[in-house]
């Protein structure tokens, strides 16, 4: 009976022993480990250039603007358009503030306005005189309106007989750039603008914005970074323009481009 015992316990033995050398083996599989590039943001833009320049002439195949200034300062004291033969003089006061602008054409003085300052010093009536012959006759006057941040925000234009004729509202972008305008002569009419990052041509130059409701020129909304398009209401009204830029990030040529007319203005700048 031992013995039978003992060969069933060698018998057991011999089939776990053939069970377990069938049994295939697990297999691991090693997986390397997953490499990520960390992601490189983009390098950040460089900081605009601090050198204080001012434009002293803009030229193209048809005009050129030649602009002087009050000794070393941002303050204009003309503006000429010698293919024209149109000449704007800016006067001041003793203290260096605006009082005055002046249009001559073929050097004669045929165009001036006046400024009006309210109790904050700030300009908010403007009288306009034209040349009549042998004297100067109002022809009307604007009024000036401010927001909070002091940026102007209506301009309204009257008769001599206080008659309201039109409006310009303007409105502002974080960066004080000129983002939208709205001239209202019985039917409004609305333009949007955008903007480069660059340093734009008036950036530097005292006034311009005020200037420019006398001098006229799409260069002027470039008071703070550079105007890229313009889109109104009217197709006529949309343009847009491409830049190329000094070591300073000031443009250097603007290239605009109008009801698929293109313009090449090279500006050339002084610093202060």
């Amino acid at each position: 009976m031992i013995i039978k015992l003992r060969n069933l316990a060698l018998i057991l033995m011999l089939v776990n022993l053939a069970s377990s050398c069938n049994k295939s083996e697990p297999i691991v599989v090693t997986v390397p480990p997953v490499v990520i590039d960390p992601v490189t943001p983009p390098a950040p833009a460089p900081p605009l250039s601090n050198a204080k320049l001012v434009p002293i002439k803009i030229e193209s195949i048809n005009e050129t603007i030649t602009l002087k200034y009050l000794g070393n300062t941002a303050l204009i004291t003309s503006i000429e358009e010698n293919s024209i033969g149109r000449k704007g003089i800016v006067n001041y006061d003793e203290n260096k503030r605006i009082t005055g602008y002046e249009i001559y054409e073929n050097n004669q003085l045929i165009y001036f306005i006046d400024y009006w300052r309210d109790v904050n010093q700030r300009i908010n009536n403007v009288n306009q005189f034209k040349n009549k012959g042998l004297q100067f006759t109002p022809t009307g006057y604007y009024t000036l309106e401010y927001n909070n941040l002091n940026q102007l925000s209506i301009v309204k234009f009257y008769s001599t007989q206080k008659q309201l004729i039109s409006s310009k509202s303007l409105q502002f972008d974080a960066a004080s750039n000129l983002n939208s305008l709205i001239i209202n002569t019985g039917t409004e009419e609305k333009s949007t603008f955008t903007y480069d990052e660059k340093n734009g041509v008036f950036k530097n130059v005292d006034n311009a914005q005020l200037i420019s409701l006398e001098f006229k020129h799409k260069l002027f909304y470039s008071a703070v970074n550079n105007l890229i398009t313009k889109v109104g209401t009217l197709a006529n009204q949309d343009y847009n323009c491409t830049y190329e830029y000094n070591s300073d990030s000031f443009p250097s040529q603007i290239t605009l481009n109008e009801a698929n007319v293109k313009t090449i203005f090279k500006i050339t700048y002084k610093i202060l």
